[in-house]
């Protein structure tokens, strides 16, 4: 990939990062309803215009993959005319891009045959149409939201499933992780949010029990961040299990996974991903754990402002996220790409 296509990756997927978070805080009535489009799809902006395109992108470079180069593209393009206010031609954009999605996995499958975590990219994949599919047809947010957030943590939590051969683990456990694709599927059909609770518990029981990297704590720099980072992700990821079972709130369940599950495994991941994104050497540095325990703040008190019915910090703790995320990105890759120059390979 071109330095120039990653710029455009880069560019496009930032934008519709600020786009979202404009979104959100306007959502809250913090900023003014200025851009209508981006306050209305805030949180389409964010998860398909940057975050699946995010992942998109690192696919395409870690495995030199022409799909999820389209998907990328195609994911951010859209998101950016969404916020525009073209919002058929986004339909178009990003039916292209999750098809282009779904034909990746099938590539792992004839390239990686024997990944155990080839079944979970796929399953992510089809949630991803899924959503995107409802998206497109103007249904209510809960029902894409729910398959959005399945996607994310089948995606993560599946990719996490390949430390089970390092362990050797038991053929019960692979049953176990097995079993939270068809729980899902029941789920997303009959809108039961307990089910796809249940198969969130079945991948976290799975996943965790076996991830090595969770054992780097004691080390020292970058390792005990991705220890620590991991650790948090799935004590998020617990606690939205429980919170699904017994909220009502679709504003609490959603960003129990977005923020406190997802977003804390983008930050804990970041000084790998971007690096290989940005073409820079490691972007590690230890005053990435400012933003992210802002991060964290900002995420339990997102929760607890909804338990109490407290406006006031829920408005705030759309503030403190938005400013953890702009805090890690000068810390990170902003601080990388001015200290070093971009190389092509």
């Amino acid at each position: 990939m071109t330095v120039r296509t990653v710029r455009i990756l880069i560019s496009s997927s930032v934008a519709c990062l600020l786009l979202g978070l404009y979104g959100g805080l306007s959502r809250m009535g913090v900023l003014p309803q200025l851009l209508q489009h981006a306050v209305q799809h805030h949180g389409a902006l964010m998860v398909v215009g940057f975050l699946a395109a995010l992942i998109a992108a690192e696919r395409a470079i870690a495995l030199n993959n022409l799909f999820m180069n389209v998907a990328s593209i195609l994911f951010s393009c859209g998101g950016l005319l969404l916020a525009l206010g073209f919002e058929l031609v986004t339909d178009v954009l990003w039916t292209g891009g999750v098809l282009s999605f779904v034909m990746w996995t099938g590539w792992m499958w004839l390239n990686f045959p024997k990944n155990f975590s080839n079944l979970f990219f796929t399953f992510a994949a089809v949630l991803l149409l899924v959503g995107v599919a409802l998206f497109i047809r103007g249904l209510p947010s809960a029902w894409y939201g729910l398959a959005w957030a399945g996607f994310f943590v089948a995606f993560i939590v599946g990719e996490r499933m390949d430390m089970m051969k390092i362990v050797n683990a038991r053929p019960t456990s692979y049953v176990v992780a097995g079993l939270s694709v068809p729980t899902a599927l029941v789920g997303l059909a009959f809108v039961s949010k307990n089910l796809i609770a249940a198969s969130f518990g079945l991948l976290l029981f799975s996943a965790a029990r076996h991830d090595v990297a969770l054992r780097l704590f004691r080390r020292t720099g970058f390792s005990r961040y991705l220890a620590f980072g991991l650790g948090t992700a799935y004590a998020w990821l617990a606690m939205s299990i429980v919170l699904w079972s017994l909220s009502s709130s679709l504003d609490t369940i959603l960003h129990s996974v977005f923020l406190g599950f997802v977003a804390t495994m983008v930050f804990t991941h970041a000084p790998i991903i971007l690096p290989a994104i940005l073409k820079t050497k490691h972007m590690y540095s230890p005053y990435l754990y400012v933003p992210f325990f802002m991060l964290q703040a900002a995420t339990a008190m997102r929760i607890f402002s909804a338990a109490m019915l407290n406006v006031g910090m829920w408005s705030l703790s759309g503030i403190v996220t938005v400013i953890s995320v702009i805090a890690f990105l000068i810390l990170g890759p902003v601080k990388t790409l001015l200290r070093k120059t971009i190389y092509t390979k």
